[in-house]
C-alpha cells in the first residue's frame, strides 16, 4: 500500500507491476522480463525458477538506507533462453540510485530497454496514495527563548492543524519520524515541539523546569507560529501539559487528544497500583525515570517505552535521544501542587468549558495503566479508546499507523468536520479496542 515512511515514499504492491519485453540481439530468443516488487529484508532476497528442467537463480539486491524505514528495491530479471541455457542477468534498482548493468544486447536495444523500464517505473509510481511531504525543523523565538519545532505542511490543508507535545525523555523527533508526514499527507498541517530543556531547545543553565514554564511556552508557540485554533495532542507528561493549557483557558484549542497521558490526579496513584500488582514493575518505572536508567539500560528502555516490540538496535538508537533529552527534567514536586484534579468531589468549572477531548491508552503500556486512562476519560467526560497490543510510545512502535488512524477518525467525526477530512479517513484500518 502507498504511504509515507519518514521522508521516503513506499511503492505500490506487486500486483500493479507490468510485464516488459526486452529486445535482444539477432539469433537469440526474446527474453521475457518481469518487474517485481516484494517486501524484502535489508540486504535483499533471492528468487529461483526452473527452466527446461533446470534451475535459474536471479539475485535481487536492495541498497540499505540510513533510515530504519526500508522499502523494497526493484529488479528487472530476464533469462537468456538460447539453446536452453541458463544464463541469467539482472538489472538492479537501488533506493537512492538506478543503474543498468551490461546486458547481452546492442547499445540501441539496451537504450530501448532502459526507456521501457523507466516508463514502467513511472506507471507503477503513479498509484493512488498519499502525496510526498517534507518534514523540516525550525526555531521559534518566544520572548527570548528559542524553541525548536518540527513541521510537515499538508499539500492541501483541511481542518485545524495538529500540534504535538511530547513527554519526558522525548523531543519533537518522536512525532517527526512517522506521524508528522502521515497526518500532513492526509490533509493536516502538523507541528511537533521540542520543549524547554530538551537537546533541541536547551535551558541554560540546566535545571528542573516548572510546569507553568512548559504551559507558557506551548501557548506562546500557538500564538506566534500557528495563529489559528489547533488540535493539541499530548503524549505522556505532554498530556499533562495539554491539560494545564486547557485549564488556563486562553489558548486557541479546537480539540485535544490525551495520548497515554498522565492522568489529572498525577502519577502517584499509578505508582501505588503498580506496586500492588508488581513490585518489579514499580521498581522499573522508578529506576527508569527517577534514576534515568531508561537512557542507559536496554531492558528498561525496551520494556517501559516499547513493550519489547522493537529490535535492540532501534531501541539503542532511541536511547541516545532519551539521554540527550533528559538532562533537564520536569519539577515533579511543583507539578504535584498544580494537578488538574486536586481531589475535589466534582470536576472544576473549567472542565465544562473544554473543547472536545479524546483519551487514548495502550493495552501494553508499562507507564500509564488502563485505570489512569479511565480516570482521565471520566474526569473530562471524554471518549476513551484503548489500543490493543501497543506499548507506551504508540507513535514509534509497530502499529503506529492504526494509532494515528484512531485520531484521524475521531477528528473526522467531530461536528463541523469537512468532507475532505471524512474522505481522508474512509477505509482506514482500525485497531481493536
Amino acid at each position: 500500500e502507498g504511504g509515507i515512511r519518514g521522508e521516503e515514499k513506499t511503492w505500490p504492491a506487486a500486483a500493479s507491476a507490468p510485464a516488459l519485453s526486452l529486445p535482444c540481439s539477432a539469433g537469440r530468443q526474446s527474453a521475457r522480463a518481469e518487474l517485481a516488487r516484494d517486501n524484502v529484508c535489508a540486504g535483499g532476497g533471492r528468487n529461483q525458477r526452473g527452466h527446461d528442467g533446470g534451475l535459474s537463480a536471479s539475485r535481487r539486491q536492495v541498497a540499505s538506507s540510513s533510515s530504519t524505514n526500508l522499502f523494497a528495491g526493484d529488479a528487472l530479471n530476464y533469462r537468456d533462453a538460447r539453446n536452453g541455457g541458463e544464463d541469467a542477468t539482472s538489472i538492479h534498482h537501488h533506493m537512492t540510485q538506478r543503474r543498468v548493468l551490461r546486458a547481452p544486447c546492442s547499445r540501441a536495444q539496451a537504450q530501448t530497454a532502459a526507456l521501457a523500464l523507466l516508463a514502467a517505473l513511472l506507471v507503477v509510481g503513479t498509484g493512488a496514495g498519499p502525496p510526498r511531504v517534507e518534514v523540516t525543523s525550525r526555531v521559534a523565538d518566544l520572548s527570548g527563548f528559542r524553541m525548536e519545532y518540527t513541521v510537515a505542511r499538508a499539500p492541501a490543508p483541511s481542518g485545524p492543524p495538529l500540534v504535538f507535545v511530547h513527554g519526558s525523555f522525548h523531543g519533537s523527533w518522536c512525532f517527526a519520524e512517522h506521524w508528522l508526514p502521515y497526518f500532513a499527507a492526509r490533509g493536516r498541517d502538523a507541528f511537533a515541539l521540542s520543549l524547554r530543556g530538551t537537546a533541541a531547545s536547551p535551558q541554560a543553565p540546566a535545571r528542573s523546569i516548572g510546569v507553568d514554564e512548559h504551559v507558557e511556552d506551548v501557548c506562546a508557540f500557538l500564538r506566534a507560529e500557528v495563529g489559528e485554533p489547533v488540535v493539541l495532542v499530548g503524549h505522556s507528561f505532554g498530556g499533562a501539559y495539554v491539560q494545564k493549557v486547557l485549564e488556563r483557558g486562553d489558548a486557541p484549542v479546537a480539540a485535544a487528544v490525551l495520548l497515554c497521558a498522565v492522568p489529572p490526579s498525577g502519577n502517584g496513584r499509578m505508582i501505588w497500583r503498580f506496586l500492588r500488582r508488581s513490585p518489579r514493575d514499580a521498581l522499573r518505572i522508578t529506576r527508569g525515570f527517577a534514576l534515568k536508567s531508561a537512557a542507559r539500560d536496554l531492558s528498561d528502555a525496551s520494556a517501559l517505552f516499547f513493550a519489547g516490540a522493537l529490535p535492540d538496535e532501534a531501541v539503542r538508537r532511541y536511547m541516545a535521544r532519551f539521554a540527550a533529552d533528559s538532562a533537564c527534567g520536569l519539577d515533579v514536586r511543583d507539578f504535584s501542587k498544580k494537578l488538574p484534579n486536586r481531589g475535589g468531589a466534582e470536576p472544576p468549572a473549567w472542565v465544562r468549558s473544554c473543547p472536545p477531548i479524546l483519551v487514548v491508552g495502550a493495552e501494553q503500556d508499562a507507564v500509564v495503566d488502563v485505570q489512569a486512562v479511565e480516570e482521565t476519560a471520566v474526569f473530562y467526560g471524554a471518549k476513551r479508546v484503548l489500543l490493543r497490543g501497543l506499548g507506551h510510545d504508540v507513535m514509534l512502535v509497530p502499529g503506529w499507523e492504526g494509532a494515528a488512524d484512531v485520531i484521524g477518525e475521531w477528528l473526522a467525526d467531530l461536528p463541523g468536520s469537512s468532507a475532505a477530512d471524512q474522505g481522508q479517513q474512509k477505509g482506514s484500518k482500525r485497531l481493536s479496542r
